[in-house]
C-alpha cells in the first residue's frame, strides 16, 4: 500500500512540474511573438509606382539617376527593382489622403533603430555587426551618414566626402591630422575607411584587419611583418 502511495505522489509531482514548465514556456514563447516585428503581408494594389510619387516630389526623383545605385537596381528583375516605396514603405494610402505625411514611411522623422532596421533589410549581408559596433549603440543610423537623394559622387552615397564627414563627429581625430607629423589623411593619400570600417569589426576602434588577419597597419608598413629574431606584439 505504501509503495502504491508513493508511486502516485511522484506521478503527481512529475504531472505538475511538467504543467509548469509548459506554462513557463507557453509565456516566453509570447513573450518573443509579441516582442518580435509583425511581418505583413505585401499587396501588389497598395502600391504606386515612381511616377507617382514624381508628380510632388520632383527634386527626390530628379535626383534619382543612372548615378543613384538604388536607381540602378530598380532596373533589375524587369524594371521591378528598388523604388521609392521599397525603402518608403506602399504609397496608396498618402496618395489617397491628399500626400498625409503620416501615411508613409519618413527617414526624417523615425528612429535611429528603425532607419537602421529599413536599411539592413537589405544590407544586412553584408553589414551583419552594425548594431553591436559603436555606432549602432550610440545611434548613429544610416542616414547620419548616407543620403539616397543628395550624396557625394564617387562615394558609396555619403553626405560628404571623407575625412569631412568623419570630422564632424571625431574633432579629436581632426586635431590629431593636423599635427606636423601625420597620416596623409588631409592630403587626401589615405581615407578614414581604409584603417576603420565604420560598419563594424571585432577590433578595438573598428580598425580593420588585413587578408591575413594581421593588424592593417601592415597592409603599409610591410615592413613590420617580419619575420623577426625576436617576436613582440604590436603597440596598442
Amino acid at each position: 500500500m505504501r509503495r502504491s502511495l508513493y508511486w502516485v505522489a511522484i506521478l503527481a509531482l512529475l504531472s505538475w512540474f511538467g504543467g509548469t514548465r509548459l506554462t513557463c514556456v507557453d509565456a516566453a514563447a509570447r513573450q518573443r511573438a509579441a516582442a518580435s516585428p509583425q511581418k505583413t503581408t505585401l499587396n501588389s494594389a497598395d502600391y504606386v509606382g515612381a511616377e507617382a510619387c514624381a508628380l510632388c516630389h520632383k527634386d527626390e526623383v530628379k535626383g534619382f539617376d543612372n548615378s543613384n545605385p538604388h536607381a540602378k537596381l530598380a532596373l533589375e528583375h524587369g524594371g521591378k527593382g528598388v523604388t521609392c516605396e521599397s525603402c518608403h514603405g506602399p504609397g496608396k494610402t498618402h496618395v489617397e489622403s491628399g500626400g498625409d505625411a503620416s501615411k508613409i514611411f519618413q527617414f526624417s522623422k523615425a528612429t535611429p533603430r528603425q532607419v537602421d532596421e529599413k536599411c539592413l533589410s537589405c544590407h544586412v549581408a553584408v553589414h551583419p555587426n552594425f548594431q553591436r559596433t559603436a555606432h549602432g549603440q550610440a545611434l548613429i543610423s544610416c542616414t547620419n551618414c548616407h543620403s539616397s537623394h543628395k550624396f557625394e559622387p564617387e562615394t558609396k552615397m555619403l553626405k560628404a566626402k571623407e575625412p569631412t564627414l568623419c570630422y564632424q563627429c571625431h574633432t579629436d581625430a581632426k586635431a590629431a591630422f593636423a599635427q606636423p607629423f601625420h597620416h596623409k589623411v588631409n592630403e587626401g593619400l589615405l581615407k578614414c575607411s581604409d584603417c576603420h570600417n565604420p560598419h563594424g569589426t571585432f577590433q578595438p576602434d573598428l580598425v580593420r584587419v588585413s587578408a591575413t588577419q594581421d593588424a592593417i597597419c601592415t597592409k603599409c608598413h610591410v615592413d613590420t611583418l617580419g619575420p623577426f629574431v625576436y617576436q613582440h606584439p604590436h603597440p596598442d
